[in-house]
């Protein structure tokens, strides 16, 4: 953090905004006593990420899809004073929802992002939840979306449906979550679908699969509400959510210290 005025200087001499921008926003979210952590729930299509959302909201009108049909990312906001939503359009605009069952997966291709703001206060309120589009979609452009966002987010929730076999996809996922110095964390769903030996068997099973401590696979049922693993996980987040930032932070700078390097080196190289 010593060297981000002096990485600020240089990108301002460099004309690179973007970075600019970036080092900002970190100084700024430093100085917050109460800053926000951003979580993207990441998992296979069908593996229950919006049915997750959906039994930690109050609200339970997200739509759950039957086929990929959106790349749109929801954030979703807790501890608000009412459930409605902003739906941020490609040009701009920005279209307001007070009623969260108008928001249609299938006419929502046009927007950036959709801001959901839910009164429950399962998540603490400075823990930002979002879906994103599926990890291993046919679609190119939901893949896009999904890398595009991550370097934005701050720890990832992982779901996975516990009748599933561990991925390719998945393990490779991991590896390169754990390069960003991002910790990963489990959600096994559909939980009631199988035995205690079963589900401990299972935690054991993706533990040692993706080469994640046990401790940081947790089961979950929507359908029984059954979330009590989830509460305490996200209780334990919070509690170290400042090392987690100062790790992520850290990173950060890292990554757009080395953007100007590799631009000083082609200034160089071109001159």
């Amino acid at each position: 953090m010593e060297h981000i005025e002096f990485l600020k200087e240089v990108a301002q001499e460099l004309g690179q905004q973007n970075i600019l921008n970036g080092l900002n926003a970190i100084q700024k979210r430093v100085s917050q006593q109460n800053a926000n952590l951003l979580i993207p729930l990441v998992g296979e299509f069908s593996s229950g990420k919006t049915t997750l959302l959906n039994a930690l909201t109050d609200s339970k009108k997200l739509e759950t899809a039957t086929k990929p049909t959106t790349a749109t990312i929801y954030e979703i906001h807790f501890g608000c004073n009412k459930c409605e939503a902003n739906v941020v359009l490609s040009d701009g605009q920005v279209a307001h929802f007070d009623d969260l069952g108008e928001l249609k997966n299938d006419q929502l291709s046009d927007a950036q992002i959709v801001t959901v703001f839910d009164t429950s206060t399962k998540v603490p309120s400075s823990t930002i939840l979002v879906d994103t589009p599926g990890l291993s979609s046919p679609v190119i452009k939901h893949r896009q979306v999904l890398v595009d966002f991550l370097p934005s987010a701050d720890a990832i929730l992982l779901v996975v449906d516990i009748n599933q076999q561990v991925t390719r996809s998945l393990t490779d996922f991991i590896d390169m979550i754990k390069l960003s110095k991002r910790p990963v964390y489990i959600v096994l769903t559909k939980s009631d679908t199988k035995s205690v030996s079963e589900i401990e068997a299972a935690k054991q099973y993706i533990a040692d699969n993706c080469k994640l401590p046990v401790q940081q696979v947790v089961v979950v049922s929507a359908a029984k509400d059954n979330m009590s693993e989830l509460y305490a996980l996200l209780e334990t987040i919070q509690k170290s959510k400042n090392e987690i930032l100062a790790k992520v932070d850290s990173q950060r700078i890292k990554d757009l210290a080395q953007i100007l390097v590799n631009r000083v080196d082609e200034m160089l190289t071109a001159s």
